[in-house]
């Protein structure tokens, strides 16, 4: 975020002259030779549109930004017990934050598409030729998020059961690894403190995604974690399932330096 603050002042004073369309997203500093400048038109959803232009339940698949929109907008008709979340709208643009940030890892607007044969046997599976076009959207995008490990609170508590639902490995370091393969130039995450902050971002409940300004306070931009990365590296030690120990997660959520 810029010297100027950045989203945490758009937050603050959505208002703010230049909020509704430019966020200065990078240049920490003004010595930074890096600016990324991010337009957003926004979702123009407010109480008078949930009201009377929606309905109850909010906008359909078909009049929402997929890609960006996060889970409670996208599926809370769906899921049991949405309705007493009451989630505020910086969580969905925190949500948006995430999604923007997976995009500059990737390289492709597309983080959460399925490969043709994932799309194929849920076609089968589920049957969803039979499904309308927004529906079928909503089960891959799902299945795209239930990849990076995003998932709702209905999956299995059950071990065994989790893993017939998701058989892929959700650790740290299998993350760090997916990441890393799927960056066209290879470099992958530079850290999982990184990582830590994408994956509260991108989080399936609203209430444990940071604001703008607790954002700000991860380890990730406050601690000094560059020079034992280093260290690291040198030693041989880093890479996919880079260790982040020594930034033991003791400072609580939100507070500076917490993780």
């Amino acid at each position: 975020p810029g010297p100027d603050g950045g989203w945490d002042n758009c937050h603050d004073d959505p208002h703010r002259a230049g909020c509704s369309s430019v966020h200065r997203l990078c240049g920490a500093s003004s010595a930074s030779p890096y600016l990324l400048r991010l337009i957003d038109l926004g979702s123009a959803i407010d109480t008078y549109s949930l009201q009377h232009l929606y309905g109850r339940e909010g906008p359909s698949a078909e009049q929402l930004t997929l890609e960006y929109a996060p889970p409670e907008a996208l599926f809370g008709r769906y899921w049991e017990g949405s309705r007493a979340m009451k989630p505020r709208m910086w969580t969905y643009d925190m949500w948006s934050v995430g999604v923007v940030w997976l995009e500059l890892l990737l390289g492709t607007p597309h983080v959460f598409q399925l490969s043709p044969h994932t799309r194929s046997l849920l076609d089968a599976k589920l049957r969803l030729s039979e499904r309308s076009e927004g529906d079928r959207q909503l089960v891959y995008l799902l299945r795209g998020m239930m990849e990076w490990c995003i998932s709702p609170p209905q999956v299995p508590s059950n071990r065994r059961s989790r893993r017939e639902l998701m058989s892929w490995s959700c650790t740290e370091a299998s993350l760090m690894r997916m990441i890393k393969e799927r960056d066209p130039t290879g470099l992958g995450m530079d850290h999982p403190l990184g990582l830590r902050l994408l994956q509260r971002l991108l989080h399936w409940e609203p209430s444990f995604r940071p604001t703008a300004a607790q954002a700000l306070n991860h380890a990730y931009f406050t601690r000094d974690w560059k020079a034992s990365h280093d260290s690291e590296k040198k030693s041989g030690a880093a890479g996919a399932g880079a260790s982040s120990r020594g930034y033991q997660c003791t400072t609580a959520f939100g507070e500076l330096g917490w993780c």
